[in-house]
């Protein structure tokens, strides 16, 4: 995590993006008020502790990090979690998050090379199922979605969260194309690809959140129902991932994160 702004040519952002991870997802996280500014957040992921370590580990790596001032705002974190504590969900059927630690994906070979399955062109015309979705969406889920994130991030250390960041990516590009012609700054939630990252005291917190919110209740039977097969929006674009991962107790781990300046965990 970084407390800055930087262009995508500064040697600390090709640090992190010329790394070995897997996947990286690039992403800026809103502070509580405007004049706390933005954090930039690179989520990685990697298919072993050993091959994040080489990373880190290396000349180039460690030369960066020894030169930052105590106050630099820079923070690194590190989970390493067994196969067997990570869980995925997801709607579709391309890799996210965890799922890009396996391969899912055939490669094309001489003999097959994934041609694709349309026999006649499609016509031409502008494509309107991708605006119809979006204003399902604005419709049926943006609000209670919303409302149910605030509820989490809300409820905080005596509901079992501890920590939580509210990410997007700002190059996705805004949710609602008519409250973008009319702002010049937006809520972390308005963008079209959105992470929230949470750290509960236990899981046990987070299972008992999602059964009695009945905001979330109804949104998740209401986005099952739209999403499934059978639904409304069965062949829709909406992504949506959720992942979780547990390996003890990490109190004294998360009580470390709510420090301020130049630091590893």
């Amino acid at each position: 995590m970084y407390l800055a702004e930087l262009p995508h040519s500064h040697p600390f952002v090709l640090l992190i993006l010329g790394n070995s991870a897997v996947h990286i997802e690039t992403l800026e996280h809103f502070g509580p008020t405007a004049q706390h500014g933005r954090s930039r957040i690179w989520l990685t992921y990697w298919t072993s502790p050993a091959s994040h370590d080489a990373w880190w580990k290396s000349s180039s790596v460690q030369t960066f990090w020894d030169a930052l001032p105590d106050n630099a705002g820079v923070w690194r974190e590190k989970l390493t979690l067994h196969s067997s504590r990570v869980q995925l969900g997801t709607n579709k059927t391309f890799p996210s998050g965890f799922a890009h630690l396996d391969v899912s994906i055939e490669e094309c070979t001489s003999t097959e090379r994934l041609e694709s399955s349309l026999k006649t062109f499609p016509e031409r015309g502008e494509v309107s199922s991708d605006i119809r979705e979006r204003k399902y969406w604005l419709e049926k889920f943006d609000g209670p979605a919303r409302k149910w994130i605030g509820d989490v991030v809300g409820s905080g250390e005596e509901g079992g969260v501890l920590s939580s960041r509210l990410c997007s990516k700002l190059e996705s590009g805004v949710l609602n194309e008519e409250v973008a012609e009319g702002e010049k700054e937006f809520d972390t939630l308005d963008y079209n690809r959105k992470v929230q990252v949470l750290y509960f005291l236990d899981l046990g917190y987070m299972e008992r959140i999602g059964k009695r919110n009945q905001g979330h209740v109804k949104l998740r039977e209401s986005f099952m129902k739209s999403y499934c097969p059978a639904g409304q929006m069965a062949n829709g674009d909406q992504l949506m991932w959720v992942e979780q991962g547990g390996q003890g107790s990490w109190l004294g781990y998360l009580r470390k994160l709510m420090g301020w300046g130049k630091d590893s965990a």
